[in-house]
């Protein structure tokens, strides 16, 4: 395996650092979301403030003596250094941030080694497609505010509902057993046109684009063309967006509900309002 350093190329989205040591593994899986102590090639987790909001959705690696630490370029400093703070009285340490080229692997997830020597690292309009179809989102990226984490597309997919303690778990946890939502939820959305600005249904404000890509823009490879395709269809435009609790359920059993429920908007570049296509 190449070294994230003879590898490196800076994509501006994420950064990396390492957490090495016999503790290494225990410390981090009591300070994260998802479960480390067993064998894995790739995982996800949560770092979160003690009252559940998150820092960041963190991508993990195993290297040897370690984990590699993946996380948005915005938030890494703040991750490290948050990381850095509780290594009391533990056998581990957090190395220095640097730039790391993210590859694509078998199961459209994220590697940070190529799987054949013919690869290339994914560029910056890939990898939004990248977490586009696994409704990934990058602090500072496409998302600015402070976020609870079950406001995130699926939560199961970074959170271990079995494992132990860890920071920010009794919020997580409460959440989730209540069946409760967050105040405000991550989705993703579909247009024939680029939008931008605040989402509406009717007159009422719901929600917010908060990142897009115009897919007829970008150059990828096949496999994410056909990815995208199959699981969002044939729109021309897919972005992030953020809605409340305002939204209008579009689901209703009720004939009556459903034929009241106006369709969602958003202005276009000339400022008109068309339709937007809620995907989650």
């Amino acid at each position: 395996m190449a070294s994230l350093k003879e590898q490196a190329i800076t994509q501006g989205v994420f950064k990396s650092f390492s957490v090495v040591g016999a503790d290494a593994r225990t410390y981090l899986h009591s300070q994260l979301t998802c479960d480390l102590l067993g064998e894995f090639d790739y995982s996800k987790g949560l770092l979160l403030e003690p009252d559940g909001k998150l820092i960041d959705i963190l991508h993990l690696f195993p290297i040897e003596g370690g984990i590699e630490v993946v996380a948005s370029s915005q938030s890494i400093e703040e991750v490290a250094n948050r990381l850095r703070r509780f290594l009391l009285r533990t056998k581990a340490t957090v190395g220095e941030i640097a730039d790391v080229s993210l590859y694509l692997d078998g199961d459209l997830e994220l590697a940070i080694s190529p799987q054949s020597g013919e690869d290339l690292p994914l560029d910056e309009g890939e990898l939004l497609a990248l977490r586009l179809i696994n409704g990934d989102v990058a602090r500072g990226h496409d998302y600015q505010e402070a976020l609870f984490p079950n406001a995130l597309i699926d939560i199961d997919r970074y959170v271990s509902f079995t494992k132990g303690c860890y920071v920010g778990q009794e919020y997580v946890e409460r959440t989730h057993s209540r069946g409760a939502t967050a105040p405000k939820n991550l989705g993703l959305f579909a247009s024939t046109s680029a939008v931008k600005g605040p989402i509406l249904q009717g007159e009422s404000e719901v929600g917010a684009t908060l990142v897009g890509m115009d897919l007829l823009a970008v150059d990828m490879r096949d496999e994410l063309k056909s990815a995208l395709k199959e699981k969002f269809g044939s729109y021309d435009y897919l972005f992030f967006g953020i809605y409340s609790r305002k939204l209008q359920a579009a689901h209703s059993s009720d004939v009556a509900i459903q034929d009241e429920v106006k369709p969602l908007t958003a202005a276009n570049e000339s400022g008109e309002l068309i339709e937007v296509y809620r995907l989650s």
